[in-house]
């Protein structure tokens, strides 16, 4: 048990590793879109978004595996402790506790991701518009899927070096876009196989409470049964201290009687020879 606590502190700091993580996401973010850089410093602080969600990803990866790991322990321990469950009800708590911790962990990562990938399509649409100032909503729309780039080359078609420099810009924001919509997306998956197991650990639950619930029934029923025994034992009991009691009483009676009986023969007879 204690190995199993110290697994779950550790866990538990881990899981308080990803929320600083996604300060520091907020932080460098923010700073991109909020700050006028020059394109070295973007690039930068784009580099820096991408070693975050790497380790993010490899870090909460882990943590869910483990988390794994701990259920199916927790219900082989319940399977094979039948008659205690409170072992795997005190593993099972913690186990609960954790995961929902990494589910929110990982959520507020993806929002944070979700806001800036958002900031990043609005500025790739500003830089198109600039470039093609008749651009049509839907060339807007697809500007970070497959045609995007399409548009972007037809748009930044001009010779100039300004106009590829723009362009190649535009591009990198645009494949941004979409590696970090994609690491969105791996983040959903992630949540939705945490609250299956969530939602499995609670079925099994589930069945361990009609378990428990039948076991009560029994032992309900099996008390009662007792408790109709003992009371008929308790009655024959006292229906014989009641025979008992009544032919002591008699024999008690037959007894006076005889003894006054024999004491007035006796005293006849004294009587007798007097005379």
């Amino acid at each position: 048990m204690q190995n199993f606590l110290s697994q779950t502190r550790r866990i538990s700091e881990e899981i308080n590793t990803l929320t600083e993580y996604k300060e520091k996401f907020i932080y460098i973010s923010n700073t991109k879109s909020k700050s006028v850089l020059k394109e070295s410093e973007e690039r930068n602080l784009e580099s820096q978004i991408k070693v975050l969600n790497n380790m993010f990803s490899q870090l909460s990866s882990k943590i869910k595996l483990e988390l794994k790991k701990m259920s199916e322990e927790n219900e082989k321990i319940q399977n094979e402790e039948k008659e205690s469950n409170f072992l795997y009800e005190t593993r099972n708590n913690h186990w609960q506790v954790l995961t929902k911790k990494l589910v929110q962990a990982i959520n507020s990562y993806r929002e944070s991701q979700v806001n800036y990938n958002n900031i990043e399509k609005d500025r790739l649409k500003s830089q198109y518009i600039i470039a093609k100032p008749t651009a049509t909503e839907e060339e807007l729309e697809e500007l970070t899927s497959e045609k995007g780039q399409e548009h972007l080359k037809n748009a930044f078609s001009l010779g100039s070096s300004s106009a590829k420099q723009m362009y190649s810009r535009a591009k990198e924001r645009s494949n941004n876009i979409q590696k970090l919509a994609e690491s969105v997306e791996e983040l959903c998956q992630m949540i939705s196989d945490l609250d299956e197991m969530v939602k499995s650990s609670d079925v099994f639950i589930d069945r361990i409470g009609v378990s428990m619930s039948s076991t009560k029934h029994s032992v309900k029923k099996t008390n009662k049964d007792l408790e109709s025994a003992l009371r008929y034992q308790r009655s024959a009991m006292r229906i014989k201290r009641y025979i008992f009691a009544g032919i002591g009483v008699v024999v008690l009676i037959i007894l006076i009687w005889l003894g006054i009986k024999f004491l007035g023969n006796q005293n006849s007879g004294n009587g007798g020879n007097n005379n």
